[in-house]
């Protein structure tokens, strides 16, 4: 130790300078220390980024601090004006450089004052520049790294437009940038765990409002879906009904409460509900079948079922579900189609009997009338009469029975329903019980259809005696017509759509009881006593109206009278302009007629009928041997009588055959069938007439003279 002067003053300065690092130490520790005080109870990042940075401003006093620093991969930059971007890695090159390496670094001018050529350090030489002065004042970066060691930076501040260089204070700064670097890391690490449970939060949130999307659109499609859908626990308490099932049981939909299983189905219906549809489905997954529902007001519901076993989420059975579709509709269509199938094939049957049985009854109608027309017995001739009659009779029954297998039609003319029913009531009014009022209600204007007036004639009056049975202590019979548009599905008719005349026949009787409504239009089905009826006067009027291209229904409750409503196709434009002809007059006849029939009676009759008015007949059992005589002796015949249906050859055939060998063959179909399809088709050939069985000598006769008299 000197006591000499220059080393005592020396030795003050020394100790001066000490201390007054000693206060700058302190100062910066208490600044640190508040700034730790200030900082630590913050838990947003981004106020700390900002405490952060006006912490650091107020130190250096300038205002172009920018602070980095990352979080969940990515870089965040903050500002003093609180200007915010993210970025994978930094863009600054200055930046990106402290972060590589771990320093502090500086850029900028060469030429840059530094401080401690300018003395004590000065915030007020930290400034941002704007302007010209930016422009024309050297300036400099520096940028300090948030670490706690060297390869791990978490963040970075960066001063700009520094005007000194404060290389002085450099360390001081990276000092507080690792106390910064402790706090800035602890709270990014609770933001990060913040941030992300933030983000699986808004998740959750986001799946919660899909899912209750979901189930709002679920609840509608459930709540607006026709069927019935339902839900009941294990004990059989009903948890859920939507609002269908209340409408089609009849009951409000604001109803409130459940419908219960033993309110929904009838005991019975019930029982197998609990004791087997649901065991099996349990066992197998789910069980489907027809079952039933009961209606609020009693009437049973046919529905086609599903039940299904319902789990929770640890798959344990809670509930069963069931759904639930009305298919009444779908069983009348069933039931209408059964019933249009069973009367179909009863038509095919009934006409197939009653063509054969036409070619029978020809030989015995007509050998009976030349019987009678022969006999000089009065006796005998009386038998032979009786004989005709029976036949007659039996035709009739034919007829009845073509009409109803929808091959009864003779004509297709103009017709004038309210003329029609008019000439029903006419004869009706001296035929029926004075106690029955017959009233008619016509609405429909201009009431033409195209059809055969004695067969639409033929179902009126039908309708009317079974009506007049129906009100034996009298009533009323009510004949009433409207124009009505129908659609596809209109009452499953099997009809098109179109506009068509309505035609009413009511009573005010006893009604018919659901069992034989099913049958009533079935050939020779009568509730009459025996001898009161054959049961084809509803058949023959089924297949009439069907055979006209119409419709045809009954409806009738027990003690409340029966509506019968047919519908046949409104022709507007058909005008009735029915002139009286002029009949010729008979007479024997010497022309030469082929008649060609599978028949041997028919052959037989027909050959002595026209032999016997002076015709030369010449005979051919089947089809190819009519061609075989007609190609030889085509110049010869005058006239062929041809049958429709033979078992080589038909009649169009043989005709077709005939006609290539002369253009000109004059030709008549026979049939114990009517003209209908195939024998309309002949006829729009080229065929001159049609003449049908089982014929009478007059008629036969009659149509060769007609027709041989045509141009």
């Amino acid at each position: 130790m000197t006591d000499k002067p220059e080393d005592l003053v020396q030795q003050m300065e020394n100790l001066k300078k000490r201390n007054s690092e000693l206060l700058q130490e302190k100062a910066d520790l208490q600044m640190i220390a508040h700034m730790i005080t200030s900082l630590t109870p913050l838990d947003n990042i981004e106020e700390i980024s900002r405490q952060i940075l006006e912490f650091v401003s107020g130190m250096m006093g300038g205002n172009n601090i920018i602070l980095y620093y990352q979080m969940a991969d990515e870089w965040r930059y903050t500002d003093i004006r609180n200007e915010n971007r993210q970025e994978v890695f930094p863009s600054d090159a200055l930046v990106a450089d402290v972060i590589r390496t771990g320093m502090t670094q500086e850029a900028g001018a060469a030429n840059v004052p530094d401080s401690r050529e300018l003395g004590a350090f000065n915030p007020g030489y930290f400034q941002q520049k704007t302007g010209t002065d930016q422009q024309n004042t050297p300036t400099m970066s520096l940028a300090i790294p948030l670490s706690l060691q060297k390869d791990d930076v978490i963040g970075v501040i960066k001063f700009e437009d520094m005007l000194v260089r404060y290389a002085n204070i450099i360390p001081q700064l990276e000092a507080i940038g690792g106390y910064l670097a402790l706090i800035l890391k602890n709270q990014i690490s609770n933001a990060a765990l913040l941030e992300k449970a933030n983000n699986e939060l808004q998740q959750q949130n986001t799946e919660l409002r899909e899912a209750h999307a979901k189930l709002q659109q679920l609840a509608s499609v459930l709540n607006n879906t026709q069927d019935f859908i339902g839900v009941i626990d294990m004990e059989g308490k009903c948890l859920y009904q939507n609002p269908t099932s209340l409408a089609m049981l009849g009951y409000d939909i604001t109803t409130k409460g459940f419908l219960q299983p033993e309110m929904v189905h009838t005991e019975e219906d019930n029982a197998k509900v609990i004791n087997k549809y649901i065991p099996y489905a349990i066992k197998h997954g789910v069980w489907r079948g027809e079952n039933r529902l009961r209606h609020r007001d009693g009437h049973i519901i046919p529905v086609d079922q599903v039940i299904f076993p319902v789990y929770d989420s640890d798959d344990n059975l809670f509930a069963m579900g069931t759904i639930m579709r009305d298919i009444s509709e779908q069983k009348q269509i069933e039931e209408r189609l059964r019933q249009k199938e069973k009367m179909e094939a009863i038509g095919q049957l009934a006409g197939g009997v009653a063509h054969d049985f036409n070619n029978q009854l020809g030989g015995i109608l007509g050998y009976a009338e030349l019987l009678s027309s022969k006999l000089e017995d009065l006796k005998l001739r009386h038998a032979a009469e009786r004989i005709l009659q029976a036949a007659l009779r039996a035709a009739d029954l034919t007829k009845q029975l073509l009409a109803f297998a929808r091959k009864g039609k003779f004509l297709v003319v103009p017709v004038d329903i309210h003329s029609i029913i008019d000439e029903v009531i006419s004869l009706l009014e001296h035929s029926i019980d004075k106690k029955i009022m017959l009233r008619r209600d016509f609405k429909a204007e201009i009431p033409m259809t195209m059809g055969d007036p004695t067969q639409l004639q033929n179902v009126f009056l039908n309708l009317a005696l079974n009506a007049r049975d129906a009100m034996p202590k009298g009533g009323t019979l009510l004949f009433s017509t409207e124009l009505v548009d129908l659609d596809d599905t209109a009452f499953g008719f099997d009809i098109p759509a179109d506009k068509y005349i309505q035609i009413c026949v009511s009573d005010s009787g006893e009604g018919i009881s659901p069992e034989i409504k099913k049958r009533i239009f079935e050939p020779f089905f009568t509730t009459k006593g025996q001898g009161k009826g054959t049961g084809l006067g509803l058949a023959a009027a089924y297949g009439t109206v069907k055979n006209h291209h119409g419709a045809i229904s009954v409806y009738s409750e027990i003690g409340h009278g029966t509506t019968f409503k047919i519908y046949l196709p409104w022709h507007c434009e058909a005008e009735l302009n029915i002139e009286p002809g002029t009949e010729v007059p008979l007479q024997a006849g010497n022309a030469r007629v082929m008649v060609v029939d599978d028949e041997e009676i028919i052959r037989e009759l027909a050959s002595e009928m026209l032999r016997s008015v002076g015709y030369k007949v010449t005979t051919c059992s089947c089809g190819k041997e009519a061609i075989s005589h007609y190609q030889d002796s085509w110049q010869h015949i005058n006239l062929v009588i041809l049958d429709m249906i033979m078992p080589d050859l038909g009649g169009r055939d043989v005709f077709v055959e005939m006609r290539k060998i002369n253009p000109h063959v004059r030709a008549l179909l026979s049939s114990g069938y009517s003209i209908n399809g195939e024998a309309q088709e002949i006829l729009d050939e080229g065929v001159l007439g049609f003449i049908q069985k089982p014929f009478r000598m007059n008629d036969i006769c009659r149509k060769v003279n007609d027709t041989l008299r045509m141009d």
